[in-house]
């Protein structure tokens, strides 16, 4: 650093090196602070993953955070703004700035998990090479699964549904035991992770005298997660 004066004023002169210009740019008093940015979080860059994994798509540009954050809200019924979204992402660079655990959980719930602290200690246990991880990882994104598809999920102490995949995330129960959701029951669901509960949303709940309720989300198999095979009936009409 190298400082100079000149008349009344003082002048003070950076050498920055290894710099993103031209964001982070700040001018106070005569004084140009380049900023530096800042990598994410090994957690939080888990969870942009595990989003764009989820989503299909990568986080590029503008459009495609705004485009997420009308997916989280759809499925999630909660509100991501973009500008959260896009400091997730350190798109703007600069310092980093925190997130809401609230908005955290949100996140979470849009990969599959009940919330973000159940992400961290699955995404913990991995890292570790913890050998459990492997079966807390296996999951199964919706988006890649043709229509037409069944997936069975089951979880303790004897629940089990039989799910239609009728496109898009979207399901159709038609065989339940023991479980609170019926038969003619839809909802949709983006990803299903065996080991953590099943969280849906947009739920439409038949019930005993014909009427619906809904939409609302449902959270299955809190104690000991689910586990989850798909099987395939060619003969199926949509």
């Amino acid at each position: 650093m190298k400082a100079a004066s000149e008349s009344s004023s003082t002048f003070i002169h950076f050498e920055l090196r290894h710099t993103i210009l031209p964001v982070g740019i700040l001018k106070s008093c005569g004084i140009v602070v380049t900023l530096e940015k800042k990598e994410k979080t090994d957690m939080n860059k888990a969870l942009c993953d595990a989003i764009e994994r989820v989503a299909g798509r990568k986080m590029l540009c503008s459009q495609d955070f705004e485009w997420l954050a009308k997916e989280i809200e759809e499925r999630t019924h909660e509100v991501v703004g973009v500008n959260t979204l896009k400091r997730m992402w350190g798109y703007y660079g600069g310092m980093p700035v925190s997130t809401r655990h609230g908005t955290l959980n949100v996140l979470a719930r849009y990969v599959g998990y009940a919330d973000y602290d159940k992400f961290k200690v699955s995404e913990e246990a991995e890292n570790k090479g913890n050998s459990s991880s492997f079966v807390m990882s296996r999951q199964l994104n919706t988006r890649k699964l043709e229509a037409g598809l069944y997936v069975n999920v089951r979880w303790l102490p004897d629940r089990h549904l039989r799910l239609l995949h009728t496109g898009g995330g979207h399901f159709r129960v038609v065989e339940s035991e023991h479980s609170k959701l019926g038969v003619g029951d839809t909802f949709e669901c983006a990803l299903m992770m065996e080991g953590e509960p099943l969280y849906v949303d947009n739920l439409t709940h038949l019930l005993a005298d014909g009427s619906t309720m809904g939409p609302v989300s449902y959270l299955a198999g809190k104690q000991g997660g689910v586990t989850f095979e798909v099987e395939e009936d060619l003969d199926v009409r949509l």
